[in-house]
């Protein structure tokens, strides 16, 4: 869409209100631009998500004693 229509102006706009011309082709290919970010944002959500904190408020797992490393194993598993 944005080569069919490189060369079809428009009113531009800018916080709602009229603008500079610019082509219809311009504003497909920022829409296309737009949604390969959020579709590479998408692919990368598992990643975003599944960090956690499993060693308590300071990280230093100090709550569970001796048991703090083999209970910090089972539960990686479990995730």
């Amino acid at each position: 869409m944005a080569e069919q229509h490189r060369d079809t102006i428009m009113c531009g706009r800018t916080h709602g209100q009229p603008g500079l011309p610019i082509t219809f082709g311009f504003k497909a290919a920022v829409w296309a631009s737009e949604l390969r970010r959020h579709r590479d944002r998408l692919r990368e959500v598992r990643i975003r998500w599944e960090v956690v904190q499993l060693g308590g408020a300071l990280g230093t797992m100090e709550f569970w004693g001796d048991s703090a490393l083999p209970t910090f194993c089972r539960r990686l598993r479990n995730v």
